[in-house]
């Protein structure tokens, strides 16, 4: 009892001095020590999306995406990284977790990878593509296999800096829904889009169904035959041969060609007006290209347009009284409009006073003109034949150089139209339909062009 009653004005003092101190939080509760207060988890600050429909005009930016081949994805991201100088993406074939300290369980597999270059600045994004063909199975798989694309962001010297962004999943299989038909009553040849392709080791004209498949070569030349058209009837086509061109004309089946121009000047472009009676091409005989009409059997040649600058690409209105054309007369490529005796030239885009070029018109039968425009705004534009209510036709896609060889464009039935773009290095032919959605109907492999449709 002594020793207690001893021991108690010492007891009395620890607890004294126990309660004034401040309470320190149990590690397990995930703390800091001598603060009490959760840190904020690590945020990444570069983010990442895929576009639908493999880069389609107007197409959504999306954070997951099922694709049914082995395409060419567009992609873009974003960063707030203040460190971050350059970036790279990569692709994993299993899921991760995306934090400053992962196990190696959670990291991801990289079985692809590429440089992007400098970030875009705060606010901005930058676009880049991957190709899925090179590490994806040619053939889809009939069970899903998914992919995890992210981007990584370095500082100088290519040290990592910040945390990888929240990946893109992409899921890839064998495709469910029964195959695109785009066909249309007959005769077979209305179905038929007619094109040019190097294929063969020089520029040939083929044809093929619109869902691209089918394809028919119709000429066998060591010239190079090009620029083919078809007539309303879709019986015959004209089109351009040689390196100073002429035009010619054959059957649907590429038999029984004739020449219908015969100088020592390059006559090009020709186009079939809407009853099939006339043609309009360009030509240079006079010194400088001009726009000429001419009889469907090449008679009666004379000139419509007559202008020291550039005009070329003429498409016709659906009654046959006007012709659309590109020309250069104000310092780059705008669109006018001629009636079809050579009267009542007019201009009707004004792109050029802010850098902008406007190229390849074509007249749909609702009697709007389509064309492509590159400049601070580039993509597919329309208006009205007398170019009014003008309008983007769908938004520029980073996929798709619509300049890589003249951009040709041509409507075809139900509003669909067909055109030539760039992806990969090389010409291929794409067909857009009423909806706005994209389709790709070539696909020869790298360094084969497949270019200036007709339908």
């Amino acid at each position: 009892m002594k020793t207690i009653r001893r021991l108690l004005p010492i007891l009395f003092l620890l607890s004294f001095v126990t309660a004034m101190m401040p309470a320190q939080p149990a590690l397990s509760q995930g703390k800091n020590q001598g603060q009490g207060t959760t840190p904020a988890p690590a945020v990444t600050k570069t983010k990442i999306e895929v576009q639908e429909n493999g880069g389609d005009f107007a197409s959504p930016w999306v954070k997951a995406l099922t694709i049914t081949s082995a395409d060419t994805l567009a992609f873009r991201y974003s960063t707030n990284e203040p460190a971050a100088t350059s970036a790279i993406w990569r692709v994993s074939d299993k899921p991760f977790s995306s934090g400053p300290q992962i196990a190696a369980a959670q990291a991801p597999h990289v079985i692809a990878s590429g440089a992007l270059g400098k970030v875009p600045a705060p606010g901005h994004v930058s676009q880049f593509e991957v190709n899925f063909a090179s590490f994806a199975p040619k053939t889809p798989p009939t069970s899903p296999k998914s992919y995890w694309v992210f981007v990584v962001t370095e500082a100088s010297r290519g040290k990592p800096v910040g945390i990888a962004s929240v990946p893109v999943k992409i899921v890839y299989h064998k495709s469910t829904q029964p195959p695109l038909q785009l066909f249309f009553p007959d005769p077979i040849d209305a179905q038929r889009i007619v094109f040019v392709s190097d294929r063969d080791g020089n520029a040939e004209i083929y044809k093929m169904l619109s869902d691209g498949s089918h394809e028919i070569r119709l000429t066998n030349n060591p010239a190079q035959d090009r620029q083919p058209s078809w007539n309303p009837a879709h019986t015959k086509i004209v089109f351009c041969r040689g390196g100073s061109t002429e035009i010619f004309v054959m059957n649907a089946d590429g038999t029984d060609i004739v020449r219908l121009t015969q100088n020592s000047a390059s006559d090009d472009s020709p186009e079939w007006s809407p009853d099939g009676s006339k043609i309009a091409f360009s030509s240079n005989r006079d010194g400088n290209f001009n726009i000429y009409l001419m009889n469907a059997d090449g008679s009666n040649q004379k000139k419509l347009t007559n202008d020291p600058e550039a005009d070329d690409a003429p498409t016709w209105s659906p009654d046959g009284s006007k012709i659309a054309f590109q020309s250069r007369r104000d310092g780059a490529s705008q669109i006018y409009v001629i009636n079809a005796d050579g009267s009542g030239e007019k201009r009707l885009t004004y792109s050029a006073s802010e850098g902008g070029k406007d190229f390849s018109p074509t007249w749909a039968p609702s009697n709007k003109i389509a064309f492509f425009r590159k400049g601070s705004v580039s993509g597919l534009f329309i208006m009205n034949g007398d170019g009014s209510n003008l309008q983007e036709f769908g938004g520029y896609s980073a996929e798709l150089n619509f300049a890589a060889f003249g951009a040709h464009l041509h409507w075809g039935p139900n509003g669909f139209m067909v055109f030539d773009a760039r992806r990969t290095g090389s010409g291929e032919i794409y067909l857009r339909d009423s909806k706005g959605k994209l389709f790709q109907l070539t696909n020869f492999g790298p360094a084969i062009n497949n270019i200036e449709p007709d339908w």
